[in-house]
């Protein structure tokens, strides 16, 4: 989901893309987990964030995410994403996000001390001739979950590359840890926090705190709040998410 309009300062396509975000978000946490939606299972994800400065929104995403287990160890997705963003008259611009299309491959699962592990590739290929949709990016991320009892940690390598016919050729490297509990069967809760640099650039820090609720059967609602700080400037986020899981594995 579009875990911030921030996504990591790497340049204003990765930002209309939400590119970085996606990559290293799971509802409704900076952080991808080791594991997958299942064999013969769909996954659909609806979600909205909300960015801003003190009382001053800077942008508003909407994103579609949808995840299709081809194998128990492997997933395939994409997503598309809407983003708003007040410009420098005063007025409102918006734009969708290039199409994100992403697989996931589980290399093996959580093991008592043994962490699970998983790769995921995302890509974003080029829509038009011009406009930052012109431009493509790619976005490779390497997770581990350690489960113990109701507790999980997860912790993420990633880097993300964009280019675009508006913007310059950019690189970005992220790293992010987070820790999540189960306080019922119903409820979970967690907090992370995502540390991103581009090249050239200063680095970034995003934390997130959330809770996911089983509203029904392969339903779960998702809320978030968070904060981060990128080029000296610090801004807050909050973010929900529904997401239904169809087909013969589990809920999410």
């Amino acid at each position: 989901m579009l875990r911030s309009l921030r996504v990591v300062g790497v340049t204003a396509w990765c930002w209309v893309s939400g590119l970085g975000a996606q990559a290293l978000a799971t509802h409704p946490f900076g952080t991808e987990d080791a594991g997958t939606v299942g064999a013969g299972t769909a996954e659909v994800e609806l979600a909205t964030a909300l960015d801003a400065q003190g009382a001053r929104v800077d942008g508003i995403g909407v994103s579609v995410v949808l995840h299709v287990g081809l194998a128990d160890a492997l997933d395939v997705g994409t997503e598309l994403s809407f983003a708003a963003a007040p410009g420098a008259d005063g007025g409102w611009g918006s734009a969708m996000g290039a199409p994100l299309i992403d697989a996931k491959w589980r290399l093996r699962e959580p093991d008592g001390p043994a962490p699970g592990v998983a790769v995921k590739v995302a890509w974003a290929p080029p829509l038009s001739a011009d406009g930052p949709a012109a431009g493509h990016g790619l976005v490779g991320v390497l997770a581990a979950t350690w489960a113990a009892g109701a507790t999980a940690i997860e912790a993420n390598l990633g880097v993300t590359g964009c280019a675009g016919a508006e913007a310059a050729t950019a690189t970005a490297f992220q790293a992010a840890v987070g820790a999540s509990v189960e306080l019922s069967e119903l409820v979970h809760a967690g907090v992370d926090a995502v540390l991103s640099m581009a090249v050239g650039e200063s680095l970034g820090l995003d934390m997130m705190a959330g809770a996911l609720f089983h509203v029904a059967p392969d339903r779960v609602v998702s809320v978030g709040v968070g904060v981060g700080v990128h080029d000296e400037a610090t801004a807050w986020v909050a973010s929900a998410a529904l997401t239904a899981t169809f087909g013969s594995g589990s809920a999410p």
